[in-house]
């Protein structure tokens, strides 16, 4: 069992680490607005995908996609017209890098090895000669 003073972290470390594996677990990817531009849909852009938008005078909006057609996307807080964006990205779940899973496996690791400690009664080192009987 953790040390009492150890279990209120425990408690509130977990939550955490789902969040940032969850979290990691999306990102944002750029989308070619030359494509759209020619009358093609944003390779990627659908309704309901979150994306950002950041125009030729360099206004930075995100907001998720509820409007689209041949001259560009729209959402919650307005549309935007393809010739006026100089970049583009949506949120493309379940791609992430090499980093983001480093990173979750270390957390987890760290907190496995909390627990470990946490819950080891007593340790005990006997070199060269048999450990005795542990007292009760």
């Amino acid at each position: 069992m953790a040390p009492a003073w150890l279990r209120p972290w425990l408690l509130r470390a977990w939550p955490v680490v789902a969040i940032i594996a969850v979290a990691s677990c999306s990102t944002m990817q750029p989308v070619d607005v030359g494509s759209a531009m020619r009358g093609a849909p944003p390779p990627g852009v659908e309704f309901g995908s979150l994306v950002e938008v950041r125009t030729l005078d360099g206004v930075k909006d995100t907001f998720r996609v509820t409007e689209m057609n041949a001259g560009g996307l729209g959402g919650s807080s307005g549309f935007y017209w393809y010739d006026d964006m100089q970049s583009l990205e949506v949120q493309r779940p379940g791609q992430y890098d090499e980093d983001a899973t480093a990173i979750i496996l270390g957390v987890i690791g760290l907190a496995g090895l909390v627990w470990l400690v946490g819950n080891a009664d007593s340790v005990r080192v006997c070199s060269g000669t048999p450990c005795g009987n542990p007292a009760p």
